[in-house]
């Protein structure tokens, strides 16, 4: 199914009645899709003039651009009857991506996409959509995105999951601390659309963003996280694994501060708004560490 028709559907999704939703024996469906493929040499380099990402060995594919080839798979499962929650509204929480190897770029690629780990949250039910990609029958990479289903009332169903805190950067860490500054313009939500396809309305124009409570439009947390990739990956292939949660929404036209650190063998980045104040006071928009295990 084309892109723009599961967007389409994506817009006019509903949720299950609210009493099934809040039901002791509700559970979410199992979902597993797969989807074979080349990749597109004109559209990925598109995505790396975007992220300014130039590899030395070509073969090592932007870790982020996978999950984009991935999303058509996921809205496929979020537009399914079965899926019991409406697309729109659904609030992305957390993404961790692992790479065991380079992809071949010549090579066809199978992607799987699955779903996991339904929980109950303080603020709703939290579900993962896993993605995986193999070539020759390996697996070469994989993605967990962490999703929230706004409902109240879910809580006390079971132990409802706890929202992670940011990790601060304390007084010893200040000196080892590097910051670097992004400026990001007004359009970079509609850029980033026209590349990996979501074009959910929140991201696109003010008007549109404040039909669902944002004052600004705002951007992609997958955009987030892939910049922070570019930045902080080195060039050379090296297995690894990133994990990122994402907290304050960014407004757009913003600057904002990505500031790292080395912690025993992990780099632990932060993402905040660029303003004259100190760290604990700081907007937080997103956290997480990158680690090697090779």
């Amino acid at each position: 199914m084309q892109l723009s028709l599961l967007l389409g559907k994506a817009a006019c999704k509903r949720s299950q009645a609210k009493s099934r939703l809040l039901s002791p024996d509700f559970a979410l469906p199992y979902f597993l899709l797969d989807r074979e493929l080349r990749l597109d040499l004109a559209h990925y380099q598109k995505y790396q003039r975007l992220f300014r990402w130039q590899p030395e060995r070509s073969e090592f594919i932007h870790p982020c651009y996978l999950h984009l080839l991935a999303f058509p798979l996921h809205l496929k499962i979020m537009t399914s009857s079965s899926f019991p929650f409406a697309t729109l509204g659904l609030v992305h929480l957390g993404n961790q991506i692992e790479q065991h190897q380079p992809l071949n770029c010549f090579e066809k690629i199978l992607l799987r996409v699955s779903t996991a780990s339904l929980q109950p949250h303080a603020k709703g039910w939290t579900f993962d959509i896993v993605s995986e990609a193999y070539q020759a029958g390996t697996l070469v990479w994989s993605s967990r995105s962490r999703n929230l289903y706004r409902l109240a009332g879910v809580a006390p169903i079971g132990q409802a999951a706890a929202d992670v805190s940011p990790t601060l950067i304390d007084e010893t860490q200040t000196a080892q601390t590097k910051d670097v500054l992004w400026h990001l313009p007004a359009n970079l939500g509609c850029r980033y659309a026209a590349i990996s396809g979501d074009f959910n309305l929140i991201h696109l124009h003010p008007w549109l963003a404040r039909m669902f409570g944002f004052k600004q439009h705002i951007v992609h947390g997958m955009w987030s996280k892939a910049r922070v990739i570019s930045e902080l990956l080195g060039q050379e292939f090296r297995p690894f694994r990133c994990e990122v949660s994402f907290k304050k929404p960014v407004f757009l036209p913003a600057q904002v501060k990505l500031s790292h650190w080395q912690q025993q063998e992990q780099t632990r980045f932060m993402l905040l708004d660029d303003k004259d104040q100190q760290v604990d006071e700081a907007i937080v928009h997103m956290t997480g560490e990158l680690s090697y295990h090779d």
